[in-house]
């Protein structure tokens, strides 16, 4: 049964068009160099995220198997942006470099979904997670962008 909540379910609804939109872009990445591996892991971690994401916004289910599905939900995003930040650092150093950060990145998104648990699970920990990835990637790629003139 599907929740009577607009905003619940609108949020279910992207969250399956994003799914749909990720697992497309992972199968486009045929080729098998590490940087389009790396690029598969992100969509792929994306697409799961959101499947999860669409049944905890979209279905009427008992609090505690709701809770129970952001816990991998959360730990697939935290690891996730981690590898889009050494999928950035790949693009602006070398892919030797960001193969090393591969460990620390893991590490990184496992301590992001530690520290969800233990402030129960609240959005503003992935809000602030989040920022601070996408902000670091869009100084590598200004960097880039300024630097190479691309």
């Amino acid at each position: 049964m599907l929740v009577s909540s607009p905003t619940e379910l609108t949020t279910s609804l992207t969250d399956v068009m994003l799914a749909i939109e990720s697992i497309g872009i992972l199968l486009a990445f045929r080729e098998h160099r590490w940087h389009h591996q790396i690029w598969r892991w992100i969509f792929g971690l994306l697409a799961f995220s959101s499947l999860l994401g669409s049944i905890a916004h979209g279905l009427e289910m008992p609090e505690n198997l709701r809770e129970l599905l952001w816990k991998p939900l959360y730990l697939s995003l935290g690891i996730m942006m981690a590898l889009f930040l050494v999928a950035a650092i790949a693009d602006g150093s070398d892919i030797a470099t960001a193969k090393r950060l591969i460990p620390l990145s893991i590490a990184a998104g496992i301590v992001f979904f530690a520290l969800t648990e233990l402030f129960n699970g609240i959005f503003i920990v992935f809000i602030l997670y989040e920022a601070i990835v996408m902000l670091s990637a869009l100084l590598i790629y200004a960097f880039l962008a300024c630097s190479r003139h691309q």
